[in-house]
C-alpha cells in the first residue's frame, strides 16, 4: 500500500466550538422579545482640521498681546490728567441761564480729574450745598464735555422770608435772582422753624376743600400763642356777587382778604365744619367779609366790612 492509499481514507472532523456563527434573530414566544447578537464596533473619532487649530492659536495670540495694552493704555488716559480735560459744562436748570454761573464755578473749583477720572458723586454733592439747589445730576459727554442738571423745584409756597417750600415738603431758600413779582401767586406759609411740614400739610388738605367753593387759601401763619390766622380770596364764584358789591366801597377794600382765626388744636375740626356750613348765600357775599372767627363751640363769627363793629353770629352743624 503506498503513502497515497495510506492517508486517502483520513479526514479530520472539525470541532463543534470553531465553528463560525451567523448572528441570528431569536423570537422568544413566552417573553416577545426581539434580542439581536451584534459585534460591537468602535466609534470613529474625527480629527480637528490643522487649518482651524492654526486660526485658534492666533487668536489667543492676539487677544494676549491686546489685553494687556488695553489696560496699560486706560490706566495711563485715567491718571495722567493733562489728557482728555473737559473743555464744555453745560448746566440745566428750570430757571434758564440765571444760577448757571454759580454752579460752574462751583464745577470748575472741585473737578479733580478728566474725563476718565473725575469723581462726579463728590462734584454732586458740592453743588447741593448751594442752599437753593435740591439735587442735582453729573454726567460725562463724550469727547469732552460735563453736563450738570437741576432738578426741578416746583415751589408751592413761601415760608418765612427768603424761603419756599416744594412740592414734597423740602424747605429752601429762594434763589438770590428771582425778582419778587414771579413768586407773588405763591402762598404764604408763617411760623416757628419745625412747624413748616404741619403748615404745609394743613395747607395742602385746606386749600383743597376751600377751592370746591371756589375760595383760595393764599395765607397761612402760627403765631407764638397756638393760634392760627387764615387769608381767603373769592375765586370765580357766582355773577351775583357782583350786585352785591356796594357802589361806594374801594377797589382795594373789595380785593382785601378775608381774615379767618382759629385754634391750633382744634383747627382741623373747625375748618371742616365751616366749610361743611357754607352756602350759596354766603359764598356770593364773601368779598363783604373782613374777618370769621372759628374758636366758639357752636358756631363762628362773622364781621363784614362795612359793619367793623357788628358781629353776626351762625350755628353751624
Amino acid at each position: 500500500m503506498n503513502s497515497d492509499q495510506q492517508y486517502g481514507d483520513l479526514f479530520i472532523e472539525p470541532k463543534n466550538d470553531s465553528r463560525f456563527e451567523e448572528p441570528v434573530m431569536v423570537n422568544d414566544d413566552e417573553n416577545s422579545d426581539l434580542f439581536i447578537e451584534s459585534a460591537y464596533e468602535e466609534p470613529e473619532i474625527l480629527s480637528e482640521p490643522k487649518s482651524i487649530r492654526l486660526w485658534v492659536k492666533i487668536m489667543l495670540f492676539i487677544t494676549a498681546l491686546i489685553v494687556p495694552l488695553g489696560l496699560i493704555y486706560a490706566v495711563d488716559q485715567r491718571y495722567i490728567q493733562d489728557r482728555f480735560l473737559f473743555t464744555q459744562i453745560t448746566v440745566k436748570n428750570e430757571f434758564k441761564s440765571r444760577g448757571s454761573d454759580q454752579i460752574r464755578e462751583i464745577a470748575l473749583s472741585e473737578l479733580d480729574g478728566n474725563f476718565f477720572s473725575a469723581n462726579l458723586r463728590k462734584l454732586e454733592h458740592q453743588i447741593t450745598k448751594i442752599s437753593w439747589i435740591p439735587s442735582v445730576s453729573a454726567h460725562r459727554k463724550w469727547p469732552s464735555s460735563l453736563v450738570i442738571s437741576v432738578a426741578p423745584i416746583n415751589p408751592v409756597a413761601r415760608w418765612n422770608d427768603g424761603k419756599w417750600i416744594n412740592y414734597t415738603g423740602e424747605v429752601l431758600d429762594i434763589p438770590p435772582f428771582i425778582e419778587t413779582h414771579e413768586i407773588a401767586h405763591l402762598p404764604v406759609l408763617t411760623g416757628p422753624p419745625g412747624e413748616e411740614l404741619e403748615l404745609f400739610e394743613s395747607y395742602l388738605d385746606w386749600s383743597e376743600k376751600f377751592a370746591a367753593w371756589g375760595l383760595s387759601l393764599v395765607s397761612l401763619t402760627a403765631d407764638d400763642v397756638h393760634v392760627w390766622h387764615l387769608e381767603l380770596l373769592p375765586g370765580a364764584l357766582s355773577k351775583t356777587r357782583t350786585r352785591n358789591i356796594k357802589l361806594h366801597e374801594s377797589t382795594e377794600q373789595i380785593n382785601s382778604p378775608t381774615r379767618m382765626v382759629v385754634n391750633q388744636q382744634n383747627a382741623k375740626e373747625r375748618i371742616l365744619r365751616f366749610v361743611a356750613s357754607l352756602d350759596r348765600n354766603l359764598i356770593d357775599r364773601f368779598e363783604e367779609i373782613a374777618s370769621i372767627d372759628l374758636r366758639y363751640t357752636n358756631g363762628f363769627a362773622i364781621r363784614w366790612k362795612d359793619e367793623e363793629e357788628a358781629l353776626a353770629m351762625r350755628e353751624s352743624g
